[in-house]
């Protein structure tokens, strides 16, 4: 195989190695009984001319609405024992591809077309026993409410949760800039610098090497 080749022969690129990383870190959770599910965020106007002060603002805002989606799964989420049983939030920036012409024109104008996706992984034990999906769905208002949130579209994944993934990592790194993921929860006691901890585990590559930092203990 040419050395300028990744995974199952495709051309290398940091951008396609992360969504690999990524993809294969979902997958491991999903073996170990994490139900994936695919996120969708849409945003009212943003009054910021930069692309990153924008996405700031949408990671603040999707903050906001896990912050309200963990109190189903823990009585006591930022408690360190009850850690397990919070969900895990894979956040990624995202554009409308230019080829793909069945996008609602709306979404398209507002934000330059900038919206985000996200990888929801519910945790095989924790006080929450409904199909999360649904439940997102019927309390999409209550969760957006005082966010510049337009809307949420959650779907369940029943198939090749490595390749949802790197879908919803299309952008990053290419056109959107690497840094711009977010994992939630974040790293406990840590500010935004310190979530990148949790990149770790994420991309961790065989051999013990990291795409991003080292020295992060998974969850």
């Amino acid at each position: 195989m040419p050395s300028n080749l990744g995974h199952q022969g495709v051309p290398y690129t940091p951008a396609r190695e992360l969504q690999f990383a990524y993809g294969k870190w979902v997958s491991d959770k999903v073996e170990q009984g994490y139900q994936p599910f695919f996120m969708s965020f849409m945003f009212h106007p943003l009054a910021f001319s930069l692309k990153a002060k924008k996405i700031d603002h949408m990671h603040a805002d999707i903050e906001r609405i896990y912050s309200r989606i963990i109190t189903r799964f823990s009585r006591r989420p930022n408690a360190p024992q009850e850690r397990y049983k919070l969900p895990l939030m894979l956040v990624a920036p995202d554009l409308p591809a230019p080829k793909h012409t069945k996008v609602d024109i709306k979404d398209v104008a507002l934000n330059d077309g900038l919206h985000c996706h996200a990888i929801f992984l519910q945790p095989p034990e924790s006080r929450f026993q409904e199909e999360f999906h649904l439940w997102a769905t019927e309390n999409n208002a209550a969760l957006i409410r005082d966010t510049r949130v337009r809307r949420i579209w959650v779907g369940r994944v029943f198939a090749t949760p490595d390749h949802m993934t790197q879908y919803a990592l299309k952008a990053v790194g290419t056109r959107l800039s690497s840094d711009s993921l977010l994992l939630l929860p974040r790293e406990r006691n840590g500010g935004r610098d310190a979530t990148a901890r949790g990149y770790d585990e994420a991309c961790r590559r065989e051999g013990g090497s990291s795409l991003i930092r080292t020295g992060w203990k998974p969850f």
